[in-house]
């Protein structure tokens, strides 16, 4: 979803909480270090434009032994 200038990866539900879901998908690698400081900034700039109650972030690796994920609360 296009928010301003940003872009928001997912708009979920926490029972009564919108919360605004940040993804980043890498090969082989940590896709947390792709979220950093000045992102999360951004991110919780347009999760506030959208009313959303908290940032959360998942993290996608893709590997030989397939896909893993997971789900940060609160980022």
């Amino acid at each position: 979803m296009r928010v301003g200038r940003g872009e928001i990866d997912l708009i979920v539900r926490d029972g009564r909480q919108r919360v605004v879901v940040e993804v980043k998908t890498v090969t082989g690698s940590d896709p947390a270090r792709g979220y950093t400081l000045d992102k999360a900034e951004q991110v919780h700039r347009l999760a506030r434009a959208v009313g959303a109650a908290r940032v959360d972030l998942v993290t996608v690796v893709l590997g030989q032994r397939g896909v893993t994920f997971r789900w940060y609360r609160g980022a």
